[in-house]
């Protein structure tokens, strides 16, 4: 391995080239591809260099911040849905255009960000996106109208997809390469914390009696629970205003001052007791020599040198942006991308669509289930036959009860704790076992634990088929992830990232749909064809 000093060397020769060539846009797409690989490899050589210390694990936490706050925003959906019942007066379709809104907006959000994030950054796309999430809860925690209350959750949802498409690629560009996978792998403990704190959250506001109506104007104790729950987002964008943007993305954009500037600070934070500040060593002074003008401050030389960057770059901003993103969306469909791009687009379709179904509405299922023991003391029950008993069509009976029972937080609670045990035997052996071997495994689980929800006599069979499949799905959606970080390069992998992930979201979409339409009076094929997704998709991710 490289040392320091011969790793600045080839990254400063790299960069006087590039100043050579005046950073004009190659037009041979293909020379354009080995260009940027190559700045890619040696981009990573240096953050290697700088070893794996502090600064690593605040971006590391930083992010598992934004993933678990992603967990929050995305999962107190499910208990808004039997919540705010009454003051909505909602039926099941009503229930269903909450989720359905919420998914059209990561839908949206999906192709966003793909294209906002590639041309102007993770950092700034985290933040609008932290920002706008958490705006759009805390004014929708307010507002008295149904369709009012829609578009604060399709707004967002938009918030909610970026979160989730974004995280992965902050968090790994800035690792080294040995402690890449296992940090990305650490992520999902930070899903399964915000998934946990959701129904802890619930459990004690929830049942407040608190309620304040004046006129058309409601505010009752679940719209608190909005409120506290947006919360999160505002705070952490807050925080992410400190820390830079990632090394690779300055390196692909050839804004190579201030990629030196976030090197050096990795470094110094890293390795504190080899680089004081006004200390000049080996490492800190070949980083920056190819941009030293004169003999002036070293810093000041980076501040003007980024001055004279931004002045000549400003007016052609634009036109680079839009022919990068051409670009980008070539490179992605060309050998030998394009076939795994398939394969990842269909495979996440698969697999997202019962899991951001079923996560939705998984409190309202056992909402029902509570309803119907209550009803019917003595009778066994599957989901089927308390929709169809309760909800379907044929049955004229209007259930509004603003109050949800105990046994749906426990319900829940249970189901977040579920998730522990594979996220934490997840990072410990996916250098040994593999990305694919996991993902394989976990889908096929999920896929016999739908199918048995069929089956199911009692609430505790469901309770147990139930966490099964919250805990390995999970820990599937966040393998997809790393996967598809791991396959494409630097220059457009947040974009083919969030291409595949689109069609997750399409499906997410199509599949609330289905469910809210049919689960009242055609439960087993709907059910069944859940099952049947994630087995295919379980296939799927052989090849892939």
């Amino acid at each position: 391995m490289q040392n320091p000093e011969e790793i600045v060397t080839d990254f400063s020769q790299s960069i006087e080239e590039d100043k050579q060539s005046g950073d004009k846009l190659m037009d041979n797409t293909r020379e354009k591809k080995k260009d940027s690989l190559d700045v890619e490899t040696i981009t990573q050589n240096a953050i290697d260099a700088t070893g794996f210390g502090i600064f690593n694990i605040q971006i590391a936490l930083l992010s598992a911040l934004v993933y678990a706050n992603s967990a929050i925003a995305l999962s107190s959906t499910s208990f808004i849905l039997p919540a705010a019942v009454c003051d909505f007066e909602l039926n099941t379709v009503d229930k269903g255009r909450i989720a359905v809104f919420l998914l059209i907006g990561t839908t949206i959000g999906t192709i966003i960000w793909g294209f906002v994030t590639d041309l102007k950054g993770r950092k700034y796309s985290l933040v609008i996106c932290l920002f706008l999430q958490g705006c759009s809860d805390f004014f929708m925690s307010f507002t008295p109208s149904y369709w009012c209350f829609l578009f604060y959750r399709f707004l967002s949802g938009i918030g909610i997809s970026g979160q989730i498409t974004l995280v992965f690629a902050y968090a790994g560009e800035f690792q080294p390469t040995k402690f890449r996978k296992r940090i990305l792998s650490w992520l999902d403990i930070a899903w399964i914390g915000g998934i946990l704190l959701v129904p802890f959250l619930a459990w004690f506001i929830i049942p407040l009696e608190l309620q304040y109506v004046y006129g058309r104007f409601f505010f009752r104790s679940w719209n608190l629970f909005i409120l506290i729950s947006s919360l999160p987002g505002l705070i952490i964008g807050v925080f992410l205003l400190y820390y830079p943007e990632t090394p690779k993305f300055l390196a692909n954009t050839k804004q190579y001052s201030k990629l030196l500037k976030v090197l050096v600070t990795m470094y110094q934070q890293n390795t504190p007791s080899k680089l004081k500040r006004n200390e000049e060593n080996v490492f800190f002074n070949k980083i920056l020599s190819p941009f030293l003008i004169d003999n002036e401050n070293n810093l000041s030389q980076i501040e003007k040198l980024e001055n004279i960057e931004n002045n000549e770059n400003g007016d052609r901003n634009l036109k680079i942006m839009l022919r990068n993103l051409k670009l980008q969306a070539i490179e992605i469909f060309k050998t030998p991308y394009w076939k795994k791009m398939i394969i990842g687009s269909v495979a996440t379709f698969l697999i997202l669509a019962p899991y951001n179904t079923l996560i939705l509405w998984f409190p309202e299922l056992l909402e029902r289930f509570a309803i119907f023991q209550h009803h019917y003391p003595n009778e066994s029950s599957s989901v089927c036959i308390v929709s169809q008993k309760l909800f379907s069509s044929n049955n004229d009976s209007n259930i509004c009860d603003r109050s949800i029972h105990e046994s749906v937080f426990i319900d829940t609670l249970w189901l977040s704790a579920s998730c522990i045990p594979p996220a934490i035997l997840l990072p410990l052996f996916v250098d040994k076992l593999g990305f694919k071997f996991f993902l394989v495994s976990a889908i096929i689980i999920s896929s016999l634990a739908t199918f048995g929800l069929f089956f199911v006599t009692t609430s505790l069979e469901n309770r147990i088929l139930s966490c099964i499949f919250e805990s390995t799905n999970s820990i599937g959606i966040s393998i997809i992830y790393c996967c598809l970080i791991e396959i494409f390069p630097t220059n457009f992998r947040i974009l083919a990232m969030s291409v595949a992930i689109l069609s997750g979201r399409i499906g997410s979409l199509v599949g609330n749909l289905i469910f809210s339409y049919f689960i009242d009076n055609y439960c087993a094929p709907v059910i069944i064809t859940m099952s049947a997704q994630l087995f295919l998709g379980a296939i799927l991710c052989l090849i892939l």
